[in-house]
């Protein structure tokens, strides 16, 4: 069964939220261009959804995976019952 990695997804978003941080406190002060701020925002909220993508993902194979054992289980069990 795959899962996905929760301590590593945590551990990147709270690492953005202090870059994120920084980047505003350097946008407020004029450091950074509205520009490549903009870029930053964007490149987040793409990774978030390929994230958020990747999940749901996951969660349609492992339900097809279910249908696919209660299936061969009651296959097997056919079988088991002609035999």
């Amino acid at each position: 069964m795959l899962s996905a990695p929760r301590n590593g997804k945590r551990r990147r978003f709270t690492t953005y939220n202090a870059v994120e941080v920084e980047r505003s406190t350097a946008f407020d002060a004029g450091v950074t261009s509205r520009d490549a701020y903009d870029q930053a925002q964007q490149t987040y909220q793409n990774a978030k959804a390929d994230y958020e993508s990747a999940i749901e993902l996951r969660k349609t194979q492992e339900q097809l995976l279910a249908y696919y054992k209660i299936q061969r289980v009651e296959a097997l069990w056919a079988i088991f019952r002609s035999t």
